[in-house]
């Protein structure tokens, strides 16, 4: 920018810009005019959906927000000359440090070339971007923008989750769409996902918006995903290798959110979600629920990892009736907190094939365990791979060989409970109950 006498019919050439750069050299807080436009452009900036991209050319943004080094030096004159106009002064403060806020581009000790060729990238693929409309004149909005801005911008705490809730028409989709217009393009990938709650209603709804939410987080038209799980797997790994900005519009049911945002673990260092919703019970009650079954496992990770597998996708109704099992268990018995997820296999066969490898073939082949049950009954190999996926039985391998194994806790839970069976003699595995038992026979 030019330095030179301010005219306020200058500003009009960008009054209709939805994308502007301003380059920060080291004589710019030298200029009247470039300070009065650049509160011009910061005013702007709260009434619009305008989007600014500062270049720290020589200059480090911190001497920008803080008024240090060179810009000091230029206040220390303008000081001097606006000593009855102080409030002209300061409002050029307070838009140099919000606009180093923002963050941009810094040339450091780079190449002049590169930068250029990185702001070209950048604009150009921000430029091909949706911009939400939103009303200019939102009253009581701006308390909560900058809040959210704040919180969007800060990168130190990982990655997080916000929760918009209200009755409907309060303006939740409106703060949602501004913050995003104004923050987005800070994000490597970021996806707005609009009316979650009707859209999720229609023919494989939620798997259109999966993959709307790809296509926007890769910035390419997404590969065909035939049902919600392939859905899952995919934004699992699209999320952990990007920071990203999500905006899930009127959610109303926990299972949306899981299947299109996913859980907080997932994300980037950095990344963050959005939720509006009107039913803030519903989402709040999920997690709290969560945290209850967590508590109740005291932590150990075994539990966690066995309970969550068992739990998964299962309704809500199913939760409620797991939680208050675990609950009436007396001073966490972890065997006991294991058991529920045994209680919940699908049948008795189910039921007998996890307490035959509990008792009799742990640590052995697979395949020589496979053609012992198979005389017990069919389908062993998809029985054994439904234990796998409540993660009660695993496969290991040992050199070139796959092992069954289960934890110690399941497997003792697994023997404990053919030990209560122990009148039936159905199963015996230690030696000193065989002998019992033969000696008793014969």
């Amino acid at each position: 920018m030019a330095s030179g006498k301010y005219q306020e019919s200058s500003f009009s050439r960008f009054s209709n810009c939805k994308y502007q750069i301003i380059v920060f050299s080291k004589a710019y807080a030298s200029s009247l005019w470039c300070l009065d436009e650049l509160v011009m452009i910061m005013e702007r900036k709260r009434n619009t959906d305008c989007i600014i991209l500062p270049v720290f050319y020589h200059v480090d943004p911190s001497e920008v927000r803080n008024q240090t080094g060179s810009f000091a030096a230029a206040f220390v004159d303008h000081e001097k000359r606006f000593k009855k106009e102080m409030g002209q002064v300061n409002g050029w403060r307070i838009a140099l440090k919000e606009v180093a806020d923002l963050g941009g581009m810094v040339l450091g000790d780079g190449y002049e070339a590169e930068l250029v060729q990185s702001i070209v990238e950048k604009v150009s693929k921000n430029l091909d971007r949706k911009i939400f409309h939103v009303p200019l004149h939102f009253i009581g909005r701006d308390h909560l923008v900058k809040y959210i801005n704040s919180w969007l911008q800060d990168g130190t705490h990982g990655a997080a989750i916000a929760i918009l809730y209200g009755i409907g028409g309060v303006g939740k989709t409106a703060i949602a769409k501004t913050v995003y217009n104004q923050n987005f393009h800070k994000f490597e990938g970021r996806s707005f996902l609009s009316n979650v709650r009707e859209r999720s209603k229609e023919s494989n709804g939620a798997v259109c918006l999966q993959r709307q939410l790809l296509s926007d987080i890769l910035n390419k038209t997404a590969d065909e995903i035939h049902d919600v799980d392939e859905g899952i797997i995919k934004i699992k790994g699209a999320l952990c290798c990007r920071r990203t900005l999500i905006v899930l519009d009127d959610v109303d049911k926990w299972y949306q959110f899981n299947a299109i945002g996913g859980m907080q673990n997932w994300l980037f260092q950095g990344s963050k979600i959005i939720v509006t919703t009107r039913n803030k019970a519903s989402i709040i009650a999920e997690c709290v629920k969560c945290k209850r079954i967590a508590r109740h496992c005291n932590g150990l990770p075994l539990a966690l990892r066995v309970i969550g597998s068992s739990l998964s996708e299962k309704s809500r109704e199913v939760w409620e009736s797991a939680l208050h099992e675990i609950e009436v268990i007396p001073n966490f018995q972890v065997q006991k907190v294991l058991a529920t997820s045994y209680d919940s296999l699908d049948d008795d066969y189910q039921k007998n094939l996890f307490l035959d490898i509990a008792c009799f073939l742990n640590g052995k082949d697979y395949n020589y365990a496979v053609r012992i049950l198979d005389g017990l009954g069919i389908g062993v190999r998809f029985r054994i791979d439904n234990l796998i996926n409540r993660c009660l039985v695993e496969i290991v391998k040992i050199q070139n060989d796959k092992k069954l194994w289960m934890h110690q806790l399941i497997r003792d839970m697994g023997r404990e409970i053919a030990r209560q069976e122990s009148p039936k003699c159905q199963r015996i595995w230690h030696h000193m109950e065989a002998f019992t038992v033969l000696k008793e026979t014969s």
